[in-house]
């Protein structure tokens, strides 16, 4: 199945229905409150394109850090290898939402519309357990985790508390947090777990994610489909610290799309930013 681009924005379906996902592609729902608040606090922030990412890696090495955020679901194969060779350049780059990397798609000429391909990743039967068409990919494309440090895991959705492992690292400066201190309910409804032995990888927090009801109230998620750990993860390589407030990001605009391949044909948003 192929997908254009040539349509109007969509309607995300699967979580809400509220007026911010009318019309603007999920940008006011998912992605405006972060560009908000840095422009608020007065960081220089630039924009682009996932086409610019695709087509134009130089494009990348614009500013000291890359900001991912929101729900960067798929990827093309160049895409994958011109973010890797912004980080092997020295860019900084946080991968902020779950599900990142995912999907690999493949552009037609002309880039204005494409398929999905593959999954990125080895072939996860917990995965392929909660969406049986997931078998139909071939799963032959680079394992994601090489590029973001943790992957998507089956059986991807679910909640997770967030439970501080690395007190002594920069992100929990001022916080007075301590190993085992933790924030209920703040990770969800996708993550990443499965870390690669990238070196200088730490964990950072880890909890074990929770697939069932919607919490309610203080009451916690029935389990139905078994605990998978989620893990939070930063890397250093070369000396270079992960993103530590630059005062230059770059904020991948997402683009509109209607869900490809296996996936049923649902209404959603490639995202990356």
């Amino acid at each position: 199945m192929d997908v254009s681009f040539n349509r109007p924005y969509g309607k995300y379906c699967q979580i809400l229905d509220a007026p911010l996902s009318i019309g603007s592609g999920e940008f006011f729902l998912w992605e405006f409150p972060l560009c908000f608040w840095l422009e608020q606090h007065g960081y220089d922030i630039t924009y682009i394109s996932n086409l610019d990412t695709h087509n134009d890696p130089a494009n990348l090495l614009r500013a000291k850090g890359i900001l991912s955020v929101g729900h960067d679901e798929y990827y093309s194969l160049e895409m994958f290898s011109n973010m890797k060779a912004a980080i092997a350049a020295g860019v900084n780059v946080a991968f902020l939402s779950g599900n990142t990397c995912c999907g690999r798609i493949e552009f037609s000429p002309g880039n204005r519309s494409f398929t999905r391909a593959d999954r990125y990743g080895p072939r996860d039967p917990e995965e392929i357990k909660a969406f049986p068409a997931m078998a139909l990919l071939p799963w032959k494309s680079p394992n994601e985790n090489t590029l973001i440090g943790a992957r998507s895991t089956g059986p991807i959705t679910g909640g997770a508390d967030w439970v501080c492992m690395l007190p002594d690292h920069w992100l929990y400066e001022g916080t007075g947090m301590k190993k085992g201190d933790g924030i209920a309910g703040l990770i969800g409804w996708e993550w990443h777990g499965d870390p690669a032995s990238i070196p200088g990888l730490e964990i950072i927090a880890s909890a074990q994610t929770r697939s069932g009801n919607k919490i309610q109230g203080t009451t916690r998620p029935r389990f139905i489909r078994g605990q998978r750990r989620i893990l939070f993860l930063t890397h250093r390589a070369a000396g270079l610290p992960m993103v530590c407030r630059p005062r230059r990001v770059t904020c991948i605009r997402r683009l509109t799309r209607r869900r490809a391949g296996p996936m049923r044909g649902r209404n959603e948003s490639l995202q990356i930013c």
